[in-house]
């Protein structure tokens, strides 16, 4: 099975509304933003950044994205209304290692790690949202969260695993599903399905990308990502994926993001900050159009 390397798509799916948030890479390091209404199998398209988006976390009401966004050598958290990444709160990191962060809830946000001369309220044109707070992640935390991880605790998995028939899984991660399936994925990014007796279903193959259980959707399955292509894999398919010599011929495609290109799309007012939050009296939020103007007025 081919795919077309023109652009590829990350995704992550909320485990609390029926929301996601779609990133479109390429060509290059171009992104693009992409809000997936799953109850409404809708998809509105967001701001285009010349860099790389990582999508950290959707509170839990889905108003809110935290995001890291890089450029080069420098490197931003990103408060912003999805699919936008007009600042809300703004981070500057500098480098590309452990930023992000999650929400505790829809007003409290963990923030990984922030930059040397930041504070946790941050310092871009506009303050935090009324109400809203962030700190930085401490010991007292616990393990630095992976998003996956809430993945078991919604649907009633342990975050230990604990794997005798195949060790090489052990230090990986898994998503439960209905009926006893497992979503398995070593370190090295080999994955596979499981059933509740430990039997393995079927291997995944490598191009499959952007690969979560949805729940949320009129046929709940494993969506995935195929170049710039999302599809859906049916949950009563699942059994028999292993019989399946391809998996595109057990999918449905939901959408196909691959003819988009680039756009300068300038955030509707909804997505930007309350007028005169700006600390400089006019700003309106850091823009990724003019990110680098952003990064000179933060400098001086």
């Amino acid at each position: 099975m081919s795919t077309p390397a023109r652009c590829k798509l990350s995704l992550h799916l909320s485990p609390t509304v029926p929301l996601a948030v779609i990133a479109r890479r390429g060509p290059r390091r171009l992104t693009c933003l992409i809000l997936w209404d799953i109850r409404k199998d809708s998809f509105a398209v967001g701001h285009w950044y010349r860099g790389t988006v990582e999508i950290h976390d959707l509170s839990p009401g889905g108003e809110w994205l935290l995001s890291f966004c890089s450029k080069g050598y420098d490197s931003w958290t990103v408060l912003s209304k999805p699919p936008w990444l007009t600042a809300h709160g703004l981070w500057h990191i500098g480098d590309h290692w452990g930023a992000g962060g999650y929400f505790l809830s829809d007003s409290s946000i963990v923030l990984h790690r922030i930059g040397a001369r930041e504070g946790p309220a941050g310092s871009g044109p506009a303050p935090l949202p009324r109400g809203m707070t962030a700190r930085v992640w401490t010991e007292a935390d616990g393990a630095r969260p992976v998003d996956l991880l809430r993945w078991h605790r919604a649907f009633g998995a342990s975050d230990r695993q604990d794997y005798t028939a195949q060790s090489d899984f052990a230090n990986g991660w898994v998503q439960s599903m209905p009926d006893g399936l497992r979503l398995e994925q070593t370190l090295l990014g080999d994955r596979r399905l499981v059933d509740a007796g430990g039997r393995v279903l079927g291997t995944i193959p490598p191009e499959v990308g952007a690969l979560q259980f949805n729940p949320w959707g009129r046929r709940p399955g494993m969506v995935y990502s195929l170049g710039g292509r999302l599809m859906l894999l049916p949950f009563e398919a699942l059994p028999q994926i292993a019989h399946v010599p391809d998996i595109r011929a057990a999918s449905i495609e939901l959408a196909d993001f691959t003819a988009l290109s680039f756009e300068a799309r300038p955030a509707p007012d909804w997505a930007q900050p309350a007028r005169g939050s700006g600390r400089t009296g006019g700003g309106s939020g850091w823009d990724p159009l003019a990110a680098a103007d952003a990064v000179k007025r933060r400098r001086t």
